[in-house]
């Protein structure tokens, strides 16, 4: 399970993937400088050492779960790695 970490007053929040992507959820404020219940994912680029823009969503639960899934993904896709690499092991009799 994803801990969120509130980083700032106007309640942006970080996270950080088992893999060591970070990704925050901030509010996106349009031309007049409102908030309209919208927020921005962002992952941390750290060899630009800046956040990169990756979606818009609404509400906030919906911008969070849409990380959430990020990381199941790479969940599984380490898991199927890692039997892969037990199947090879087993058929060269390593």
């Amino acid at each position: 399970m994803l801990k969120w970490k509130r980083v700032d007053h106007d309640n942006t929040q970080e996270t950080t993937l088992a893999s060591g992507r970070k990704f925050r959820v901030c509010k996106f404020y349009d031309v007049d400088c409102e908030h309209r219940r919208e927020w921005m994912v962002e992952e941390y680029n750290s060899e630009r050492e800046e956040w990169e823009w990756c979606e818009t969503y609404s509400p906030m639960w919906y911008a969070k779960q849409q990380v959430k899934e990020i990381a199941e993904y790479e969940q599984s896709q380490e898991q199927h790695r890692q039997q892969w690499a037990e199947d090879v092991k087993k058929e060269l009799n390593l």
